[in-house]
């Protein structure tokens, strides 16, 4: 009788055991998930939302939009601001451009 109790207490410390395994394998899986979705928004801050073309010091200098805080390039904002009512692509409309500075 005494060795049945000791095989079911050995048997919930590997179910234990096992279960934590378990929450530590799927927290990895997510910080890995969150990790790569971090490293793709890293790499869309460095194109224009627009014409996609990498943000440099020339006509591709990376502006951000006032009041909805979203990028894009110079060249872009440009052709924005020629329409009768200037409106960031999410449709917001324009009241101040600022250079962004990296």
């Amino acid at each position: 009788m005494a060795l049945q109790i000791e095989l079911d207490q050995q048997n919930q410390v590997i179910d234990a055991n096992q279960r934590f395994m378990d929450e530590v394998t799927a927290s990895r899986a997510v910080r890995q998930h969150k990790i790569q979705e971090l490293n793709r928004r890293l790499e869309n801050l460095e194109q224009c939302k627009i014409c996609y073309e990498n943000y440099d010091d020339t006509d591709h200098q990376q502006l951000a939009v006032n009041p909805c805080g979203h990028f894009m390039c110079k060249k872009c904002c440009n052709i924005m601001i020629t329409k009768p009512i200037p409106k960031c692509w999410c449709q917001e409309k324009m009241s101040r451009l600022m250079r962004v500075y990296a």
